[in-house]
């Protein structure tokens, strides 16, 4: 199921795993008793996203623009401590953004025909941009372990503040049968909206994100 819009993300199964009683530090917590320990309680006030607490799911302690852990946005301050809205660190799937790259470019250059007409296209390759990789790898993260596709976010952030945040031309996000980076570009080669873009010849740089949690993504920025 093709979604358009800013990024990819490529999400699967199995949670990364959480401290079970919520100990998260002061500084990424919202932990106003300063006791760096949070039980899991929703309603009392405090998000506490690394214990289990997320804008879908508390929305009565995350749905807020805040800085604070759970609320969805990586913000200052919050990472590596928030996993939550961070993502874990190191970022563990390197390869498989690496590997979406390698199926884009390879239909780009041996040329591929998509749905309409217009015959077979070409396109030089897409050169890696790793100033588009932080928000891409994010996204892909919010998909994943909030649940977040297209659309603005639980707590109010929109698309467009995530485009403008990359800095990127046009992106695209895919849900892909297999969890596979092969699998999304297939899906967004099959799509009449996404594939022109993704064969545009004047788009010269890429970047990617690919998570891995509750479900699975793939987000690309392009420009």
């Amino acid at each position: 199921m093709i979604r358009a819009f800013i990024v990819l993300a490529l999400t699967g199964c199995g949670r990364i795993a959480f401290d079970p009683v919520g100990r998260l530090d002061d500084a990424t917590s919202g932990d106003a008793r300063g006791d760096g320990e949070l039980p899991l309680a929703c309603g009392d006030g405090i998000c506490n996203g690394n214990g289990g607490e997320l804008c879908r799911s508390c929305a009565s302690d995350c749905n807020t623009l805040t800085a604070v852990c759970g609320n969805g946005p990586c913000e200052a301050g919050e990472s590596p401590a928030c996993v939550a809205d961070c993502g874990p660190s190191p970022w563990p799937w390197a390869a498989e953004g690496n590997a979406l790259v390698t199926a884009i470019n390879n239909a780009r250059t041996t040329g591929f025909d998509c749905p309409g007409p217009g015959g077979v296209q070409t396109a030089p390759a897409l050169a890696y941009d790793v100033t588009l990789e932080p928000e891409a790898r994010l996204w892909a993260w919010e998909m994943a372990h909030h649940l977040i596709g297209l659309g603005d976010s639980c707590n109010g952030r929109s698309n467009s503040e995530r485009f403008v945040a990359a800095g990127a031309t046009v992106g695209w996000i895919a849900f892909a049968d297999g969890a596979s980076p092969a699998g999304a570009v297939s899906e967004w080669l099959a799509n009449n909206a996404s594939c022109p873009s993704i064969m545009n010849a004047t788009l010269t740089v890429i970047g990617a994100g690919v998570a891995y949690d509750s479900t699975n993504g793939f987000a690309i920025f392009l420009k």
